[in-house]
């Protein structure tokens, strides 16, 4: 085999071996980002179909303009139900919190308060409980002013 041969043949080789590397990552991406339309947590799957009938309510408790539209469109995005969004009854809110209203035998053994957190980047022990049985909303979401910290800010 000629010098150039071998050189056409190393190029040949290196760029059918860089297209199956990238066929390869786009097939991982393509099975991560819709894993058969379900989000895993904790062992057990949630359908993403059903994060619409999750309804929620967005509240800015940091005074910053904007923050609840925001949280808002980002969960949106992601299938839920945001029925209320406005302002807390005060702006002194240091960190975001997630605080499911229905308690867990109604909130899918309480991962779905969790599941939100996590798709906000808000820390676990944010998680609180509140039940009001007159409330009309599984979960509220209170802004805090951590909120550049959120996934919908990165």
């Amino acid at each position: 085999m000629s010098s150039q041969e071998n050189g056409l043949f190393s190029k040949l080789f290196f760029t059918l071996f860089g297209l199956l590397i990238l066929g390869i990552l786009f097939s991982f991406y393509q099975l991560f980002s819709n894993w058969n339309g379900n989000l895993i947590l904790r062992d057990d799957v949630v359908k993403k179909d059903s994060l619409s009938s999750i309804q929620i309510n967005v509240l800015n408790g940091c005074g910053k303009s904007g923050v609840a539209d925001k949280v808002t469109n980002y969960l949106r995005n992601l299938g839920y139900d945001i029925v209320d969004v406005g302002n807390y009854q005060n702006f002194n809110v240091k960190e975001t919190l997630v605080i499911d209203r229905i308690g867990e035998k109604l909130n899918f053994e309480n991962q779905v308060p969790y599941l939100i957190a996590s798709q906000l980047g808000i820390k676990k022990q944010n998680v609180v409980q509140q039940i009001n049985p007159s409330f009309y909303v599984n979960t509220t979401i209170l802004i805090g002013s951590d909120f550049n910290n959120l996934k919908p800010w990165k």
